[in-house]
Order: C-alpha cells, then structure tokens, then sequence
C-alpha cells in the first residue's frame, strides 16, 4: 500500500510527479512447460507463455490507463499492492457428492499467495481458482482457504466433469514476481486536459512494443555500445542505424531494446509507415492525430522505432496535401520532442538525403561495415553455435563455411551475416521437425547443400562436389531438344562443367554466350534447355525482345528511370537472381544498351533508377543474332545445302561478330557459338517430337484416341516442311496445315466421349490422309463374365491407387499418431472425448476399408477363376459387386471428409427476377435428390446495396415488394463443396425460343452471411462478356465442353450425372492428383 499524500493536492504541478509502487505476478507452471501469469492486482485476467517480467510492466500500462490517466486515485489505493508476497501450498481435501462415483475422495495440491497488511491482518490469494481470503494468523488463513477452496468446487460444479477439475489441477509450481514499476501522478489540471485530448491513448493506435527477439548479438558490443550512449546521454539524440540488408541493425536494436527495459528505462515503441497511416487516419486526420502522439512520446519520454525511415516519406500526401508523415515528424524530431531509432540502407539514406536535404543530420548516423571474412565466419559460427545449443542439435563447422562461400556467390543482395545465419535457422528449424519422416539430430554437408539446392533452384549437383555429374546424361538432355548442333552443345556443357568445377570467374556472370546462326535452328531453344537444366524450371529464363529497344530510352527504359520499375531489367533480376537472361536479336538494340551490357558482362553488376542493385553474378548471359547469317548462306536461310565445313563456319561467324561489335565487348564475351543451318537430316527426329508434342496436348490428351502414324506421313512432313528460307519455324507451320488442323476437324466430328481409332498415313497426290472409325470398342454385354472381371480390377486398381495416395496416407498418419499417444498415456488419451472419437472413427474407416480391398481382391479371385476352369459357382458375384460399389463409394467420401473437413459450402443463383423461381425450383429439387441439406436465403437489392432475407419471409413483408436479384442456398452434405463444382459457372437460358436470360451459378467456400455476392450481379453489362458454361435451350441442358443434352425437367436423370462426375473428381482426389 501507499500513502495518498504523495498525489499531487494542487494545480502548481506541471510535469507528472513520478512515483515507484510493487506490481506482483504469479507464474503457475504445468507439467508440460506452459506457463500462465495471474496479477495479484487482477486474479481474474491470466497471460498464457508470456514472461513475468513483461506481465509485470503490461499491467503497469494497463493501471496508468485505466486508473491513474483518469484521476481514480482512491481505487488505487484499496488495490492490492503489497511490497513483499510469500507463497506457500496447502491441500484441500475433495469429498465428491455420495451419487457421484467418478471421483473418489482425495486430496487436491493448490497455492497460497499471501501478505501481511497488518500485525493482525494477512490477505491471501489461490491463483488456480482466483478467490482471495483474509485471516488473523497464517494457521488461520490456511483454514480458510482449504474452506475456500472446497466450496469453489462445489459451487462451479467442478466435480460433475473430470475436464474441469483438470482446469485448476495440471500445475506442477508456481514463483511470485515483485517488480517496482515507475508510474505518473497527475495533478487536476493535468487530468483535466488528458480528458480534453480524449482518455485513448494515440500512440497504441500506430505502434506496439517492442518484441524482442530470443536470441542476442554476437560481437557487436561497439555498436551497441553507441547506441546506448546516444540514447541514453544527458542529451539524448536520435539514432539511424545504416547497413545492408541482414547487416545486423534490427539484431543490434533489439538486443538494445532488451538491455534497456532490464534497466528499467522508458518502454521503446515499435511501428511501419503503413502501420501509421492506418492507425492515425480517422475523423480528425492523420495531422492532429500525428500532434498527439507525439506529444505522449514527449510526455513519457518512451521511444520509437521506425523499421524503414524512408518508408515515412511515402505515405501520408493526398489531394490538397504535399506534405509526408516524415515531414510532419520533423520539426519535432528537430525540438529533440521525440526520440527516433530508425534504419536505413546507403542506398536510402543517399535516396532521402536527395528528396528531403538535411532531414539525416537531425540523426546520430552509426553504420554496420562490412566484416572480413573472417571475422564474420567467427561471428556466424558463434550464432550458430548458440542456435544449435537452444535446439540441440550438431552442425558441422565445415558446413556454415561452405554455405558462407555459396552465399557469397549466389546471393549476393541480402546483407551478411544475417542471410546466413537466417537460413542455418530455418534449416534446422525444417529438418528437425518431429512431422518430418527422418528428423535428425546432426546437420551435415550434404544436408546443407540440399537445403541451399531447395532454396536456390540451383540443382544440388551443380554444387555438391561429392555428387557426381552425368556427363553423358547431360549431353542427351540437350540433344534430345536441340537437333543438328553438336557443336553448340559442346560448347555449352563444357562451360557447366566448368561451373560444376567451381572454375568459373567470382564478380561476373557464370557465363556469357553469343549464340549466332540463322533462322530457325534452335538458338532461343537453347536458351530455354539451359535454364530448365541449370535452374531446374524453363521459368527461371528472362526473356528481352531487343526489338523493342532500339529507341534512344532503351537503357533509362532498362533500369527503371522511367518509373516503369517493375518491369525492369534490375527488378527481374533482383526478383530472381538465378536465370538465364536472353537479349534476343542483340543487334536490334539501341547502341546506349550496349554500355549497360559492358558492365554487366565487366562488373557483373547494375543500378536501377530507385538505387536498388542487381548482381548479375548468379546468372547465365545469353545473346541471340544472325549477324553473318544471309553472307554464310544467302541461297538458304535455316537449312544447309552443302559445302562448308564445320569449321569455316564459325571462323565465319566469329568475324561477322568481331567485326559488328566494339573491341571491348567482343572481347568481354566468354564464347562466341555458331549454330549451323540444319540439314535434311534434322527433319525427321524434329517432325517426330512436335508431333509427341501434338499428342500430349489438353484435346488429345483428355480424348479417348487410338493414334496409328505410318512412316510414309512422316516422310511426307519431313519432306515438304523443307524451305531454306525460313528454317525450322517454316516446319511447325506446315505441321499445323497439314496435319494439326484436319486432325481437329476429324476430332470435331465426333462426341467428345467416343472412342476415335485414326490411322495417319500420305501420299504424293493426296498429302496427308487422317482416316478414322469412331465407337470402334465394341459394347460388351454388362453381364458377361469378361466384362464383369475388367470392372472388377479396375476397381481393384483404384482401391491399390488410393491407399498410395495422398489422402489416405495423411489418414493412416494420424492414426499412427494416436496410437503413440494411447500408448503412451491411455488414460489421459480416453479424457479427451473429441480426440477419442476422432480416433475411434479413423479406425473405423480404414477398418472398413481394408474389408473393401479384400473383398474386391475376392471377387477378381473368383472370376479369373472361373474364366480359367478353375472353378464354377460365381452366380453370387454379381450383386454382391453392386452392393460393394455402392459401400465402397462411401467409404471414399468418408476417407476425404476425414482428411479436408468440407461439409459445408454455399450455392448462389443471380438472373433476371423472372426466370429466378424456376431455377430455384430446379436445384431445389435436385439437392433433395443428392440427399444435401439446404437453407433459402433471399439476396435482395436495396439502396444499391445488397441484403440477405431468410426464407420463409414474414407475413408482413412480401417478395413483391423486394427487387430480387439471386437466391442464396447454405448447404451441409459430405464433401458438399466437391459435389457440386461442377455446377459452377454460367447459364444461358431460353425460356422461349427468342427470349434469352443469362444466369450466374456461384459455388463458394465462403458460409452464411459471411458470402458477399459479386458487385454489379444485378446489373446486365455483368454478363455481357461471360461464356457459357452450359445452354437451356428447348427444355434441354447441354453442356459446352461435351454433346451431353438432359431434359431440364428429368431432376433425377441430372442428378445421377453430377454423383457420376463428382466420383471422378473424388477418385482424383484420392489417388493424389487433385487436392480439394
């Protein structure tokens, strides 16, 4: 407690008067480690893993705020505050009720916190059920509260449930905290102008504390060292950490920030530019709001950290308006009001220092220099190390020196040593994962190279020395795409070994190729071959049409000095740094690109207009032209007619190049390579892989087609796709002529689910002949024994495909989950009723699944026998595979609904208020035959806003008084979102041969009142550009990606084709090739 007669009595005080009171915490702890904090102040607020000490300090705020800041001093004082607190323990004795038999009588462990207030007075607390209690004597207050304690039980029930006695019985100890917390005293003047500013405290709307993170710096006692004497002087000053990114400044300012509050000195805030706008912008403006906030920072003196300082300069102007939140912040920055930690990197603070001159010197400029080597292997080691320990698990040393040298060439951008340390953590956070199948103990090389592969998409081994490179293999990767060009492609595996090899140049690009040749002959395909082989994706090429910068603003357009940024050279690269990056047609560039390539090729290195740096030296350098092409061969563009050696014809490209270029371009290229014109021989095997190419498109891919090419319409391709003017390309053209488009039109012919038998053949006279026999596959009687048998194991197949999908395996995990966990503890695992019935379930559907399989396997037995002689009674087969079909279809709904939870899904109807019954009707009707449950909900329009009615309406409010625009259906079905997908999209309708209305069919994850119907639905322009999904026309529904008509009145006839496409989409599902 505390004497009233230090609050302020008069008006005279002008600054709050400062005084330090206890605030004590009580920490109970469980047996697993979970931690719950309980204020002696506040018994009925609890903290879950939060430290004592910042319990100690929020609930100080929260007495300042709630209290104090609104003159409610008198409250105060009859609050619990005591100076010194005791803990002790006492067992209550529980004597359940003579009907209960769930318990029987036992002695219950509960904690005593307590106080002396007087000789003759003690106040106690039990934290686990928060009831305090007074006594005359420590005997005495034991009494009370064994009393207390018993009849807390009786009065909440807790001996009804074994679950709420677990409540106040799982702690193992508890510890009492007592912290002197420093808090402010206003005078009635003071209080007075708090309530005109308003009682919410502005700065929590644009900041939070301070999180601190868990681990400390590592040899950087200098700077912070700096920092507390700039911030913490007679004079205090604010403070701009500059360094690169993962230089350390944020590790710097939270180990800062930690050491501060262990002094007890003013909290420090935490906050963004975006986190300022949001929290100061409301009703008086983000100005004034600015004004307040400012002035708490004054008054408490507290300080604030600002992540990017520059960041402040970008937000806050609007129309009428040209100043920035880090303009308004100035002039009190300036007035030493508020205290700033900001960060920034060169690059910024050269950017800021430009847009707002002098700005930077209102701070004390301390910079993180780059470290030598050394000394930041030693610190990297250090941070490990220390990781490691935390975690418990080994690395070897060689690995963090490896990824340092790795990183350092790869990926130059992040700042070191806090990238590095950064990704060690991530990498044993992954790999010791108890989820993970193999968690280890111990980090070696190989699993670092592994994790840097992951990261990088550099294939493993390209970098792993201990994995041997397939030479051979490589070779017919890129011959098995590149046809005629030997040459070239020894040119360019050479230089991968030499990258395997780590042979390559540090500084520079891994390699830089002028690919030269004609037309048509695979330069831009080499390109491509080489990043899906290096980098693992075709994705990772960069591709620029030097064509569309042959202007003067080439280079400025390059680097983003355009304010086009994102599409910019810089950015794709800094967004990913390991590609291949392709100037095609080099030679139709501006000669002002030029410049920039020379430093890209010399420096490996390029600055955007927004200051921001892209390192090249991850990157592979391809350029395509055919300067020299129409001189090496003027009679024949893309294909050879003979002649010239191999040779003579890259000494013929060399010098068209060398003579083209600028000596010191020319000379900065790490290899010129020719790509010759292909022969007649390169036909074939080209015809031969864009007709597989053909063969693995969507339509004939999804098509049931039986393709039968004769070598004579091979032939035929090969021979007349030749022109020498045009190369290869001319090729994929007649390709397309001759064979590409009849074939569509053959398919066309056909509905999209019959079987197609074509034989492709030609002749000199009539080219390329498709014959074609469609329903081919003779129907087979349904009864027959053969037919039945090839039902029978391709069910079997199905059922053998699904226990290795996806879906399955994440069901048999679980169960092998709690299984641990019952042995482990088979008491506590049957207490939980939800887990226990979750698990009683599982077992249940994989027990009945594996009844399936054996009876599947059964009747294929059965049959096979009986089609061999072997045996002869089969006559029960029959039937009992209808009714397995139709129990094992549930158990595949039941095996996804265990794994994805999707019982619930929303189906919403928009037309025109005419047409809106019908179809209402229509799924009403077919979602009682697929046996969902449905809620109606009417969607209304009012107000040009739309509201959502239940159905039935009252009696007082009628529909046509409503502007109706859709009708919302909540639906609960197992698997309810799969079953119905199909009916999503849109509708055109023709209720009359000339009357057309169109529908939108939404099917949405989004539940209940939480769906928000598309904006402009009700509006016709909304369906202007739709394409139809399906078409009611002539009471029929036919679907636009097949031939299929249903009657729109024959509910049940639809109904049995949703259940068939949505069991389609359920076995994919399963056997792991759709995911819902």
């Amino acid at each position: 407690m505390f004497d009233s007669s230090s609050f302020p009595q008069n008006n005279e005080v002008r600054m709050p008067q400062i005084v330090s009171l206890p605030v004590t915490v009580i920490t109970l702890k469980t047996e697993s480690g979970c931690n719950v904090c309980v204020p002696l102040f506040c018994p009925q607020s609890v903290w879950i893993n939060e430290s004592d000490y910042i319990m100690s300090g929020r609930l100080a705020e929260d007495i300042q705020k709630h209290l104090l800041d609104k003159g409610n001093y008198s409250d105060l004082t009859y609050s619990y505050m005591p100076s010194e607190v005791a803990l002790a323990t006492f067992e209550a004795e529980v004597v359940p009720p003579k009907n209960n038999k769930m318990f029987n009588k036992y002695k219950h462990k509960l904690h005593l916190a307590y106080w002396q207030i007087t000789d003759d007075c003690l106040i106690g607390m039990i934290p686990e059920l928060g009831i305090n209690i007074s006594a005359e004597t420590f005997e005495k207050l034991i009494e009370k509260a064994i009393s207390g304690a018993q009849l807390e039980f009786i009065r909440k029930g807790r001996l009804n449930r074994v679950h709420n006695m677990v409540e106040v019985g799982w702690f193992a100890n508890a510890k009492v905290l007592t912290e002197n917390q420093d808090f402010r005293l206003h005078s009635p003047a003071e209080l007075e102008k708090l309530n005109q500013s308003g009682t919410e405290s502005t700065l929590k709307d644009m900041a939070t504390h301070f999180a601190c993170s868990e681990t400390e710096t590592v040899m950087l006692d200098d700077i912070l060292k700096t920092v507390a004497e700039q911030l913490e002087g007679r004079y205090p000053r604010s403070v701009l950490l500059i360094g690169g990114n993962g230089s350390g400044k944020t590790a710097v300012i939270s180990d800062y920030v930690r050491k501060r509050n262990r002094k007890k000195l003013t909290k420090v805030w935490e906050t963004t530019a975006s986190m300022m706008l949001q929290g100061l912008t409301g009703s008086t403006g983000w100005q004034k709001a600015l004004v307040l906030a400012c002035r708490e920072l004054r008054d408490s003196q507290e300080l604030l950290y600002v992540n990017h300082l520059i960041e402040l300069f970008e937000v806050g102007q609007y129309c009428g308006n040209t100043v920035s939140i880090g303009e308004a912040m100035r002039e009190h920055i300036s007035r030493g009001e508020i205290i700033l930690i900001a960060e920034a990197t060169d690059d910024e603070v050269a950017l800021l220092d430009k847009r707002v001159p002098g700005f930077i010197n209102l701070f004390s400029h301390i910079r993180l220099v780059d470290m030598p080597e050394k000394k930041m292997a030693g610190l990297v080691k250090k941070a490990v190390k220390s990781m490691a320990e935390r975690l418990k698990i080994k690395l070897e040393t060689k690995a963090i020196e490896e990824l340092l040298r790795l990183q350092k060439r790869f990926n130059p951008y992040s700042g070191f040593p806090g990238k590095t340390i950064r990704f060690v953590e991530a990498m044993m956070l992954k790999l010791t994962n108890p989820e993970n199948e193999c968690p280890v103990d111990h980090i070696t090389m190989s699993d670092m190279y592994r994790s840097f592969s992951e990261e990088s998409g550099v294939p493993e081994v390209l970098i792993n020395p201990e994995v041997q490179l397939d030479q051979e293999a490589m070779q017919q990767f890129f011959k098995s795409r590149i046809f005629g060009q030997e040459q070239s492609i020894e040119i360019v595996t050479d230089m991968i070994l030499s990258f395997k090899a780590a042979m390559v140049k540090p500084n520079r690009p891994i390699a830089s190729f002028l690919f030269v040749g004609p037309t048509g002959v695979g330069k831009t395909e080499m390109a491509k071959t080489l990043a899906e082989y290096t980098f693992s994706n075709k994705s990772s090429l960069l591709r620029f049409d030097m064509s569309e910068y042959s202007d003067p603003l080439a280079a400025v357009r390059l680097t983003g000095d355009l304010g086009n940024s994102g599409s910019s050279l810089v950015t794709k690269i800094r967004q990913n740094p390991f590609a291949v990056v392709l100037f095609d047609e080099i030679e139709k560039a501006h000669y002002s690109f030029f410049d920039l390539l020379l430093q890209i090729l010399d420096e490996g290195r390029l600055t955007g207009g927004d200051g921001q740096l892209a390192n090249f030296c991850s990157c592979i350098i391809v350029m395509t032209s055919n300067i020299g092409a129409e001189e090496n061969h003027r009679e024949s563009i893309g294909f050879a007619k003979a002649g010239r050696t191999g040779e003579e014809v890259t000494n013929h490209f060399r010098h068209a190049v060398e003579k083209y270029f600028r000596p010191e371009l020319f000379n900065r290229l790490d290899k010129i390579v020719p790509f010759h014109a292909l022969g007649m021989d390169e036909q074939r095997p080209i015809i031969q892989r864009e007709i597989e190419l053909m063969c693995r498109s969507e339509g004939v891919v999804n098509r049931e087609l039986d393709i039968s090419i004769d070598d004579s319409a091979y032939e035929y391709l090969a021979r007349t796709a030749y022109d020498p003017r045009y190369g290869a390309r001319h090729m994929q053209r007649s390709l397309r002529q001759e064979l590409v488009n009849p074939l569509a039109q053959e398919l066309n012919r056909y509905p999209a689910k019959e079987m197609i038998k074509l034989t492709i053949h030609a002749d000199e006279s009539a080219g390329v002949v498709i014959d074609s026999v469609g329903g081919h596959q003779k129907k087979r009687d349904d009864n027959s024994l053969l037919a039945l048998e090839e039902q029978v194991a391709m069910q079997r197949r199905l059922v053998c495909r699904i226990e290795q999908g996806t879906c399955y395996f994440n069901v048999l995990s679980e169960y092998d989950r709690y299984e641990q966990e019952l042995r482990r503890s088979e008491r506590d695992f049957w207490e939980d009723e939800a887990r226990a019935q979750r698990y009683l379930n599982i077992k249940k559907r994989l027990t009945q699944f594996e009844i399936q399989k054996s009876e599947i396997i059964g009747y294929e037995t059965a049959l096979m026998k009986r089609l061999t002689g072997m045996a002869s009674d089969v006559a029960g087969v029959p039937s009992k595979y209808a009714e397995w079909k139709r129990a094992f279809f549930d158990i595949k709904r039941r095996l996804h609904d265990a794994v994805y939870h999707n019982e619930h899904c929303t189906l919403a109807l928009f037309s025109h208020d005419r047409i809106l019954d019908r179809w209402t009707r229509f799924y009403t009707e077919l979602f009682r035959a697929l046996n969902i449950e449905f809620k109606q909900h009417l969607i209304i329009l009012k107000a040009e806003k739309y509201e959502v009615l239940e159905l039935p309406l009252p009696k007082e409010n009628t529909q046509k008084n409503l502007t109706r625009v859709g009708m919302r259906f909540d639906l609960k079905s197992l698997n309810s979102k799969m079953l119905i997908a199909g009916e999503h999209g849109f509708v055109r309708y023709f209720p009359e041969p000339n009357q057309r209305n169109d529908l939108l069919i939404d099917v949405s994850d989004t539940l209940g009142d939480e769906y928000e119907p598309p904006q402009g639905v009700h509006r016709r322009t909304y369906f202007t550009n739709c394409q139809p999904s399906r078409t009611v026309r002539e009471g029929k529904i036919r679907f636009a990606k097949s031939e299929d008509e249903y009657a729109f009145e024959q509910v049940q006839k639809y109904a049995e084709m949703v259940l068939q496409d949505f069991e389609l989409r359920l076995n994919s599902a399963l056997e792991g090739e759709a995911n819902e």
